[in-house]
């Protein structure tokens, strides 16, 4: 099977392992070539006490056995041999060696400089990106809490997907973190507890296929795994909402620009998969819109669960977010748990594309447009 997801994403700066009662483990999924084994290293042969292979003859100038026994004489140990006088040093061509290692670590010490601003330049980029909405650093509170904090100074943690065309910048309280079969970016419901592209890798107007693995351990409320947009609201939205009271995931798209002021959701489409476990589980979330039937639909495990006509998608302003979903010009369903193998395509995938994700039997050609924590 070939998803186009050959290559494990990694983020640029380690994160510290995640303090809770879970260690998820990220499921297993197909992949799309057979994993050469690693060459293993050539084993040296055995050796014998004296440091020479066994059975090889000793070398050439091995001095015989010296014979022993009454009437024998020992061997004449020979004197070690003279010294040779110290050479006048060659003064000139030491001064030039050293005015060239001279020239040499100038450049590097100028390289690095200009390296060290290019990076600052570049996370200062990541974090102006934006179309409204508070950034990394930006807020009124750390993870779990509500005090007042200032923006952060330091350069944010990034994550780049394996084609390295697409960055995401981890807010303050979002980490990535290695557990058994992978890595994932661990979330802890915090409103600096979130991730956020530079741009907008799915373009709405057109077909495209949202997915990832996900573990929640927040037993309520409604949570965003991947959403898109920073301005009044959302463009789509992928993750977990009550339904009736009960918590199910989802798959919502806004139709219609929303009103300003206006206190209801409105223009809003939804598909939902009730009934399934949402917390402590790990659960495979893909979401399709196809722009020539105008229709949305939502896989669990790889499996269809709900579909419905939609007349369109509103493009929303701004990038892609990952644990949190804009919301009435404001920030909401703050993801708790985990989130893995975030792959999107620009084109809707068929069900036997989409059971292919889950390690089912089946065929996957499509090549991502972008993807993330994909080991």
């Amino acid at each position: 099977m070939t998803d186009g997801t050959e290559h494990p994403d990694a983020a640029t700066t380690p994160a510290p392992s995640a303090a809770g009662p879970i260690r998820p483990t990220v499921p297993g999924q197909a992949r799309p070539e057979q994993e050469r084994p690693a060459q293993a290293w050539p084993g040296g042969a055995a050796r014998s006490p004296a440091g020479r292979p066994v059975g090889s003859p000793p070398p050439p100038h091995d001095p015989p056995s010296a014979p022993s026994g009454p009437g024998r004489s020992r061997p004449v140990e020979s004197p070690p041999l003279p010294s040779p006088p110290p050479a006048e040093p060659d003064w000139a061509a030491l001064a030039e060696r050293n005015a060239a290692d001279l020239r040499r670590r100038r450049r590097l010490r100028a390289g690095g400089i200009a390296a060290g601003l290019c990076l600052l330049a570049a996370g200062a980029g990541l974090l102006g990106a934006r179309q409204g909405g508070p950034g990394p650093g930006d807020g009124t509170g750390g993870p779990g809490g509500t005090g007042a904090h200032g923006p952060t100074t330091e350069l944010p943690a990034l994550l780049a997907d394996h084609s390295g065309r697409r960055t995401v910048v981890l807010a303050p309280a979002a980490h990535v973190q290695e557990v058994p079969g992978g890595h994932v970016l661990r979330l802890v419901g915090g409103p600096e507890s979130f991730a956020r592209a530079a741009d907008q890798p799915v373009d709405v107007g057109r077909s495209f296929t949202v997915s990832a693995w996900v573990y929640s351990d927040a037993p309520t409320g409604s949570r965003a795994v991947v959403s898109q947009g920073d301005g009044p609201a959302y463009s789509f939205e992928l993750g977990r909402t009550d339904v009736g009271g009960r918590p199910a995931w989802s798959f919502r798209v806004r139709t219609a620009e929303p009103v300003p002021g206006a206190a209801e959701e409105g223009a809003t489409a939804q598909v939902v998969a009730e009934g399934a476990g949402t917390v402590g589980v790990w659960a495979l979330l893909t979401a399709t819109y196809d722009v020539g039937p105008h229709t949305v639909a939502l896989y669990l495990d790889g499996r269809p669960v709900a579909s419905a006509p939609v007349p369109g998608i509103w493009p929303a302003p701004g990038p892609l977010q990952l644990g949190r979903s804009r919301q009435h010009d404001g920030w909401g369903g703050p993801w708790s748990g985990a989130i893995g193998r975030i792959v999107l395509w620009d084109q809707a995938l068929d069900p036997g594309q989409v059971a292919a994700l889950s390690g089912a039997a089946g065929t996957l050609t499509a090549r991502p447009t972008a993807s993330w924590l994909v080991d």
